[in-house]
């Protein structure tokens, strides 16, 4: 059976294209967090796994299976600093959004195909106003002020059709109307089979 979960929880991180260079937050490592996730995404033995914003490596050290390969990306070096030793592994110290708003710059590819991808993205990234703008301008639909909603948007549209995905994001979305995009996209196109709110 295919699992394709979104699982809520307030939480915070990141830093870049933001109005002030430092963390504007927290993210969470609760173990029973992670252990739902990892459950709900499933085995992972020959699969390609995307982690957009691994962090400290929570879900990529934890995965059920033996994936073919793991894409793990995140912005903050110093969590390129520690050897994960985690097989079959590819590191990015790449900024996820930019990749897709400033694809000219970018100096490697990642998949577009997918098996799977877990996630728990930033949200609340405080991106300066020129930065918002460029989004808008590539991405007309998508609301710029809401990095987790970016994120979300992003590593969807890089899963195979049937690919399967765990987030924790916020609740938020359910209802702000300026995230009603992100409800069209997973009624229309994220399909979710599990959501869990806490």
């Amino acid at each position: 059976m295919m699992t394709k979960s979104i699982i809520f929880e307030n939480f915070k991180f990141m830093l870049d294209k933001l109005k002030d260079n430092f963390f504007q937050g927290f993210y969470t490592d609760a173990q029973d967090l992670r252990d739902t996730m990892i459950k709900l995404l499933g085995d992972t033995t020959e699969e390609n796994v995307l982690e957009p914003c691994f962090g400290q490596g929570a879900f990529i050290k934890n995965l059920l299976g033996s994936p073919t390969s793991i894409d793990a990306c995140d912005i903050d070096k110093k969590h390129f600093e520690m050897d994960y030793n985690i097989p079959n592994c590819e590191y990015y110290n790449m900024d996820f959004i930019d990749y897709f708003i400033n694809p000219e710059k970018k100096l490697f590819s990642l998949k577009n195909n997918y098996d799977s991808v877990i996630c728990n993205p930033p949200y609340g990234l405080n991106f300066t106003i020129n930065y918002r703008n460029l989004i808008k301008k590539k991405y007309p639909d998508l609301y710029a002020k809401e990095s987790y909603a970016l994120f979300f948007y992003f590593a969807i549209n890089l899963l195979k059709k049937s690919g399967r995905y765990v987030f924790i994001i916020p609740d938020t979305f359910l209802t702000s109307k300026n995230l009603s995009y992100m409800r069209e996209f997973i009624v229309g196109y994220a399909k979710p089979t599990h959501i869990i709110q806490f």
